[in-house]
């Protein structure tokens, strides 16, 4: 999780440029300056941007490792833009049910050839693979 909120540091410090740092509160309840100073700014910023939802609770919960489905949402809304192709889904992958929350952005993502064909297995944590 740390370098997924690493990434989304770098990035929105891209956009952002450099600015006074300010006391700044979260969107998300469990997220503030003084816990989780490096990240704030790029967590809020790819929330108010429609990158990062959170959860159903009002938490984003950074410490909580990123899931394949989390991140393959994540890189498909960030690239909503550029893709092409709009298509409604084709199911891709056998374990990914038309019902999983996910399935929209994991077919998109492989229908656009930015993952391997195998099984998505979309529940599992990140481990190195994109």
């Amino acid at each position: 999780m740390k370098k997924i909120a690493f990434v989304l540091t770098i990035a929105a410090s891209l956009v952002l440029g450099s600015s006074a740092v300010n006391a700044q509160t979260s969107t998300f309840k469990d997220v503030s300056d003084t816990k989780h100073p490096w990240a704030i700014k790029a967590i809020d910023f790819m929330n108010k941007n429609g990158v990062i939802t959170g959860y159903d609770d009002g938490t984003f919960k950074p410490d909580k490792g990123v899931t394949k489905a989390e991140f393959v949402s994540m890189f498909s809304r960030l690239f909503d833009k550029y893709v092409t192709n709009e298509d409604s889904p084709t199911r891709q992958f056998k374990d990914v049910p038309s019902s999983n929350w996910a399935y929209d952005a994991v077919s998109k993502v492989r229908r656009n050839q930015a993952c391997k064909p195998t099984k998505a297995r979309a529940n599992d944590c990140l481990r190195g693979e994109f």
